[in-house]
């Protein structure tokens, strides 16, 4: 017995050592080896600090994974950003096992030098029973705003009711900075479930809003320019486009996506997001702290980082870099459900690491995206700067809104949660992340209204805008009296431009923002002209959009998969190189003049004509508008002379299902025809001018 346990402890010495030296030829490994607490449906992910050779990747014997009860998994291989391996097991692991992986000496870096095998452990989390379920849903009545179980309605509403929106007043409007407000209103009384994401100007006129029930939390313009919110049934994120249309949604990964939060997302122009999870695990607490629960419910935090793909390529848990004691005092660890991150707003930074503000924590941490080490720690239990010039000693508390400015410094808003004073404000630090300094350059308190503070002990923004003022959201107010406000925007000076409040004292705002708002609509395909077609090229023409600076027209041959695509400034485009009597299709996108891109038109149709006809060289021209079509078609002609003409509607059969005399004028004409008794499909319109013949293909909805 006694050579078994010395032979087992030598086998596991020789695979430590070999861990510990095989992982510096990795950059970042997930997850961690020794870690716990992971999802069974975790993937598996490897950064070698430089480009891999692709062809390496997809060796079969490149891994191997084995679950203690799940035994060996198969798996898939995925390269992404040229330097990610992300391997994805086909069958997920069980619950409560261990999982041992073996990374073979096979994988190679596109200069050919190869890299170092690795092998590891990790540990699957342990189910939760019926009970310990229960325990966690009832803990998510306490994210404001509450939450439901998921019922999938991932869209905007068919219609976007206004008529529950709560009263609000603009109690200052004096020469704020230009652009729209952007917020979304939550209330206190869990029983209202109106919650409105809002745009307004200046002086409160209204521009849009819907009545999303419980959701629409964070409304904002992100950072590649679409706009998103959280929908709490369905546990994701909400991306819509310019013209406020739902296009995408977004979740956590890994077996995470019902663990999603709603504090914050940022997207980015390369295709990246980041999104956050609160894990809940069941931890014996009373072998943490004197007091604690054996069988606590501890949320942790997951960040993940999404590719364009929605691929997983970086995740970061506070498991394997927090300690549950580093909450605060002010955040119990003996009670039932222990909260000792609570993550709320994340940043990526120009030098491409990530800030993560932690509000139970009172600590804003970098975090070095390459790697997951944590790059420094300010605030808190574990704070490694010195404040300079702060106006109090406590420097902030349960802060949110963690954000780089333009000229690199960093605001947040300070709660102020447990502080001698309580009171709110909107801070500016300049940090010198060498020396390890922070120094106050700017704050603001709100002048007390009547004899009361203005206080939020949760939620909360700042946002430092392009003329230099601030706009604050006080957050989760306590309100003793109506007249304290939501928003504020000061200059400057701090002096107050713009004020906003709710008339009913229980609504709150999470977030606002201020953008300027200029989208461009849809190209008007009903308006869409078709013209001078031949058998190789036909011009486009279409109306301005108002705020479009370019437009996008893609375009194919009916029946086959590639587009091809153009762009231009003007409102027209001939297409060239087409093939004769060919259908072709095409759709139209406007570029707005801040970035944004509008959602592409239905699709129009059109035909080429046909080599035999020689329809462009004769001295009649006919057009035909719009296809698809609902009701009626306009013809228009160009003609040299006044001329008798002869319409025929054929069906793709050959019947004739309409037939018209026609005169067309000098110079040219337009006549309507109505199609509304037409069954829908495809249909040819052919025109006899004298010894001329001309067809146009449409289609009939």
């Amino acid at each position: 017995m006694k050579k078994v346990t010395k032979y087992q402890f030598i086998i596991f010495l020789l695979f430590t050592v070999c861990t510990f030296q095989s992982q510096a030829q990795f950059s970042y490994v997930s997850p961690l080896p020794g870690s716990k607490y992971h999802h069974p449906e975790t993937n598996l992910i490897f950064r070698a600090g430089a480009l891999l050779d692709p062809s390496s990747v997809n060796s079969n014997q490149l891994l191997e994974i084995t679950g203690s009860q799940s035994g060996v998994h198969s798996w898939k291989p995925v390269l992404a950003e040229g330097r990610i391996l992300i391997i994805q097991p086909d069958v997920a692991f069980a619950w409560g096992e261990t999982v041992q992986v073996v990374l073979h000496s096979l994988l190679r870096k596109a200069d050919g030098s190869q890299v170092e095998g690795l092998a590891f452990s990790f540990t699957i989390s342990n189910e939760m029973s019926a009970e310990q379920k229960s325990r966690y849903l009832e803990s998510r009545s306490d994210e404001w705003p509450y939450n439901q179980q998921s019922n999938g309605a991932n869209k905007l509403p068919e219609e976007c009711s206004i008529d529950s929106l709560p009263g609000y007043q603009i109690v200052i409007n004096n020469n704020p900075a230009p652009g729209q407000i952007f917020h979304n209103n939550q209330s206190d009384d869990k029983k209202d479930s109106n919650s409105f994401p809002t745009i307004i100007e200046n002086d409160g006129t209204l521009i849009w809003a819907c009545d999303l029930g419980i959701s629409g939390h964070d409304f904002k313009i992100n950072y590649n320019g679409y706009l998103t919110y959280f929908n709490y049934p369905y546990n994701g994120w909400i991306v819509l486009d310019s013209n406020l249309m739902a296009i995408d949604s977004i979740q956590c990964g890994n077996g995470y996506e019902m663990e999603t939060n709603g504090h914050d997302i940022v997207m980015y122009p390369d295709g990246h997001a980041f999104v956050f999870a609160y894990n809940p695990q069941i931890v014996d607490m009373s072998q943490i702290v004197q007091g604690g629960k054996p069988d606590a419910l501890v949320k942790g935090l997951v960040i993940q980082e999404l590719n364009s793909n929605k691929e997983v390529i970086f995740q970061w848990r506070s498991w394997d870099h927090f300690l549950i004691t580093d909450a605060t005092d002010l955040d119990p660890l003996t009670g039932s459900i222990v909260d000792p991150v609570h993550g709320n707003a994340m940043e990526r930074e120009a030098d491409g690491h990530l800030l993560l503000s932690s509000r139970n924590m009172s600590e804003i941490t970098k975090i070095n995206l390459e790697t997951g080490d944590i790059i420094w720690r300010m605030g808190g239990e574990n704070n490694q700067f010195t404040f300079i010039n702060d106006n109090i000693p406590q420097n902030f508390s349960h802060q949110h809104d963690i954000r780089r400015t333009a000229n690199g410094n960093v605001t947040l808003f300070n709660n102020g949660v447990g502080l001698p004073i309580q009171q709110s404000s909107a801070k500016e630090y300049q940090l010198d992340e060498i020396n390890k300094t922070a120094t106050l350059v700017w704050y603001y308190e709100h002048p007390k209204v009547g004899l009361a503070y203005v206080y939020g002990t949760g939620s909360g923004s700042v946002q430092r805008l392009d003329n230099g003022n601030t706009l604050i959201s006080w957050g989760k107010t306590i309100n003793s009296t109506t007249e304290i406000p939501n928003y504020t925007e000061v200059d400057a000076n701090n002096n107050i431009t713009w004020e906003f409040r709710f008339n009913d004292g229980l609504q709150r705002g999470y977030r606002v923002h201020r953008y300027i708002w200029q989208p461009c609509e849809i190209p008007n395909s009903s308006q869409v002209i078709i013209k001078n077609i031949t058998p190789y090229d036909a011009k486009i023409d279409w109306n301005d959009v108002k705020n479009a600076v370019a437009y996008d027209i893609e375009y194919r041959k009916l029946g086959t998969q590639n587009w091809k695509l153009k762009n231009t400034d003007k409102s027209s485009k001939k297409l060239i190189n087409l093939k004769p009597e060919s259908t072709y299709e095409f759709r139209l996108r406007s570029y707005c003049v801040n970035g944004y891109v509008s959602d592409w038109t239905p699709l129009i149709t059109f035909l080429t004509s046909a080599l035999r006809l020689n329809v462009y060289e004769v001295s009649t021209n006919f057009q035909l508008y719009p296809s698809p079509a609902v009701s009626m078609i306009s013809l228009k002609f160009e003609s040299e002379r006044e001329q008798q003409a002869e319409l025929s509607v054929y069906d793709l059969m050959g019947n004739r299902m309409v037939m018209k005399s026609l005169t067309i004028g000098e110079g040219g004409s337009e006549q309507l025809l109505d199609i509304s008794a037409l069954p829908g499909g495809f249909y040819v319109a052919e025109v006899k001018v004298a010894s001329e013949k001309m067809i146009q293909r449409f289609i009939k909805q």
